[in-house]
């Protein structure tokens, strides 16, 4: 299990990432930064363990450090905003930054409850932030800090947040250890044969323990968990390869070559020769994510998207870069410029 975005082009901080995601669906994973993100455009479903949420255009979603999360667009042009901020950023300041523990369910809007007008100060400082980030001017790096202060203040004051005690942090550090540890291996060795039995027996744990921490962390099975990948691989196998169904089950570690033309017509409702002739065309099912697959924007790419920094409302050009944005009324300020940001706290 990878456990962070997959593709980044250029590392602007060491402890700050900000991705603009086109996004079809992504696999569980765990990462130690904190993640934030916004629905930009699309319909996204957040699963973590076995709780999920639907999120709409304008929408967010907040995930705690550790924390091992999935993501399945309902359009596959769904675009999120990604904010990940590592623990290690704040440890200037907060000394028990790894500790930190924020309320994440429901979705972020409702956790502003009447404070609405705050939630959207959130999201502005949230894009704002992108811009800032991928556009680069003088003096960005400074505005960037100021954004991510501003954006753990409104989340500290609005929605609330705790110090996970020692015991309890290194609990969750050590589950989901255990458990990244289980799904490299599995992710090195699906294409053979893989029983829950070996991966039992290499972390000296019992066979009720591994179905536990699968079902528990994941939200899914080991079998479960085992079937995604091989059926990833045998995906990327059919775009990709001109091999016969036969070939392309073996080679993705499914024992039974009917078994992979069921999934087909389940998970993507076409047979393998059927995708392999309009894989551009074929929707991606809905629930639980089939594959991993996203495209990160580059700088320029994001900047098209969003405008430039400075820009004091939430109006974004969009895809179209004219009729493709959303907008709310002008509350905005060009951080760091001022002595007052918009919630009349002083710098």
């Amino acid at each position: 299990m990878k456990r962070e975005f997959e593709v980044v082009s250029q590392e602007t901080f060491k402890y700050l990432h900000v991705f603009l995601v086109q996004m079809v669906s992504r696999t569980p994973h765990i990462h130690k930064e904190i993640e934030l993100g916004l629905v930009l455009k699309g319909k996204l479903t957040v699963r973590e363990g076995k709780k999920a949420w639907v999120l709409n255009k304008d929408e967010m979603y907040l995930v705690n450090s550790m924390e091992a999360h999935e993501f399945v667009a309902d359009d596959p042009d769904t675009l999120i905003l990604a904010i990940q901020i590592s623990p290690k950023m704040l440890l200037s300041f907060l000394s028990d930054a790894s500790l930190l523990h924020f309320q994440t369910e429901p979705p972020v809007f409702r956790l502003f409850g009447e404070k609405q007008d705050v939630y959207q100060d959130l999201k502005h400082d949230c894009i704002e932030l992108a811009r800032y980030y991928h556009a680069k001017p003088d003096g960005f790096e400074f505005d960037c800090f100021y954004l991510i202060s501003h954006i753990m203040l409104l989340l500290n004051r609005n929605i609330g947040s705790s110090s996970l005690s020692q015991r309890d942090y290194h609990a969750v550090r050590r589950r989901m250890e255990r458990i990244a540890v289980i799904t490299d291996y599995i992710d090195q060795n699906y294409q053979r044969k893989l029983l829950l039995e070996e991966i039992a027996q290499m972390n000296n744990l019992t066979l009720t323990h591994v179905s536990h921490l699968f079902r528990d962390t994941l939200g899914i099975t080991f079998q479960d968990y085992l079937k995604e990948k091989r059926f990833e691989h045998a995906l990327n196998l059919f775009e990709k390869t001109n091999g016969t169904i036969l070939e392309i089950t073996v080679e993705s570690g499914f024992s039974d070559e009917r078994y992979l033309v069921k999934l087909f017509h389940e998970r993507m409702g076409c047979s393998p020769k059927e995708y392999r002739k309009n894989q551009a065309q074929m929707p991606n099912r809905p629930g639980k994510a089939v594959i991993s697959t996203q495209k990160i924007l580059n700088n320029e790419e994001a900047v098209a998207y969003l405008g430039k920094p400075g820009n004091c409302s939430l109006q974004y050009k969009g895809e179209n870069y004219e009729q493709d944005g959303w907008q709310h009324s002008d509350r905005g300020h060009d951080p760091g410029r001022t002595g007052t940001n918009r919630s009349g706290i002083h710098w």
